[in-house]
């Protein structure tokens, strides 16, 4: 590389450096050059100046030359001399002193608020208010052109909402629904919002909550039925015997009507039902089951004289020469003819 290049670069440099380090004027602006916010604007200034000066001034005149010059002549001792005349210009040179106006570059600083910063007041000596040109729509301008966007909303100008429900589902145990800013959990039927945690639901005790149709509106055996709570859910149940017709009333099931353990008779009862045997028979509960009443071994059945014990029934009969009453229970002698006496006759 040419040396004389390296030099006039490095020549370059210093005066470069030289004017950035140590400006020859800073314009204050009315700002603290230590201010936050406050930033260095290089610039220059032209100046005229004037000054005194040493200048050799040059003056041309017209004047008369003379020549003198010489004739030899061999044969004369002497030489003869000649003079002419012409004309010639003279130059005369005289230095004064002169007042010299020149324009002088000077470098230097002038000092404003940085890109997007400004004064909160007009005596402040720095630059503390932010300015977002573009606004902040839903939020607030906390830097220079830099905002900070309410909770739901994004973007450069937070105009954008944020859709939490695209996210792990806005962290709701159940259903997300997103709003313009915001979102909100909502909760499947039979549950509720958790008022500490505004993500979980919780089970409603519908039967606690008095909101179940477990209710009954007529005072009567048929309708008691019991709320019974489920998880998300409940259930009407009746007691037994019982069968739910609609919420709030129960009524008796038939059980006749289906296969039962009766043998021979069902009665249905409210709540229930009850096996009975035809007469002259008696349940026996332990083997569900209707057996033959043996009424001869009760007071003989209510006989006057013999009691003959039969299937489901009884029946009472007289020694020989008595005959059963109207009632069928008491025994009436025969009364024999007279012989003797119609022989009379």
């Amino acid at each position: 590389m040419d040396v004389h290049r390296i030099i006039a670069a490095l020549l370059t440099c210093c005066v470069l450096c030289s004017s950035a380090e140590f400006p020859e004027f800073i314009e204050s602006n009315g700002l603290d050059i230590k201010g936050d916010n406050v930033c260095r604007h290089p610039v220059s200034r032209a100046k005229n100046i004037t000054r005194a000066v040493r200048r050799t001034l040059s003056t041309v005149k017209q004047t008369t030359c003379y020549r003198t010059f010489r004739i030899p002549l061999p044969w004369f001792p002497y030489n003869l001399t000649r003079q002419t005349t012409k004309k010639c210009t003279k130059i005369e040179n005289k230095v004064v002193v002169l007042n010299e106006t020149m324009t002088k570059i000077f470098h230097g600083y002038s000092l404003k608020c940085c890109l997007h910063w400004k004064k909160i007041n007009h005596t402040d000596l720095d630059c503390k208010k932010p300015i977002c040109p573009n606004g902040c729509v839903h939020g607030k301008c906390i830097a220079g052109d830099t905002c900070r966007c309410d909770e739901g909303w994004q973007g450069y100008t937070c105009n954008q909402d944020i859709n939490e429900c695209y996210i792990g589902n806005g962290g709701c145990q159940h259903d997300c629904y997103n709003h313009v800013g915001s979102y909100k959990c909502t909760c499947r039927r039979g549950f509720r919002i958790n008022p500490k945690n505004l993500t979980e639901c919780i089970d409603i005790d519908e039967c606690k909550a008095s909101r179940s149709s477990c209710v009954c509106t007529v005072s009567s055996p048929q309708c008691q039925p019991k709320c019974i709570n489920k998880i998300g859910y409940y259930k009407c149940q009746c007691p037994k015997g019982f069968k739910l017709l609609r919420p709030g009333t129960c009524i008796d099931i038939d059980e006749c009507l289906t296969p039962n353990d009766c043998s021979y008779k069902c009665v249905n009862t409210q709540g229930g039902y009850r096996c009975e045997c035809f007469k002259g028979m008696a349940y026996v509960k332990r083997i569900k089951t209707c057996r033959d009443i043996n009424e001869c071994k009760v007071n003989n059945g209510g006989c006057a004289q013999r009691c003959i014990n039969m299937y489901s029934s009884y029946r009472c009969r007289c020694r020989l020469g008595y005959r059963l009453a109207a009632d069928r229970k008491n025994c009436i002698k025969y009364q024999l003819p007279d012989f003797d006496e119609n022989m009379k006759k």
